[in-house]
């Protein structure tokens, strides 16, 4: 299996798990976070990024539960300390936390620039 087939496998068992009401209705927003199949993802590290890319940029994308800006910024982060990437900009701005929205637009733009060695 391909690495974009293994993340589009994780992404639906992140999904359903996100769509669990039972998961849905706890008072902790991290519960979504601590799935294996996101852990999954994030452990895949820079190399899953444009697809998160794309995945954010579609329909589910405007779905909060679905926190992908955060599995941008466990990535970024843990790919600089690791020397994989040379950028270690990405945090989300205080000033947008609380809408999806902005932190959506502001996520696909540091994707889109973002500069992902070829050999990765």
């Amino acid at each position: 299996m391909g690495l974009e087939e293994e993340f589009s496998r994780h992404v639906a068992l992140w999904y359903e798990h996100c769509d669990d009401p039972k998961v849905r209705g706890y008072p902790d927003p991290a519960r979504f976070r601590r799935h294996y199949a996101y852990k999954a993802i994030v452990a895949a590290g820079p190399a899953v990024l444009p697809f998160i890319q794309k995945e954010y940029a579609g329909p589910k994308g405007l779905v909060p539960l679905y926190d992908w800006a955060y599995a941008v910024e466990e990535i970024v982060k843990k790919a600089y300390a690791q020397g994989l990437l040379s950028q270690n900009g990405f945090k989300i701005p205080p000033v947008i936390r609380g809408n999806p929205e902005e932190i959506r637009k502001y996520t696909l733009e540091f994707l889109a620039e973002l500069k992902i060695p070829e050999t990765l």
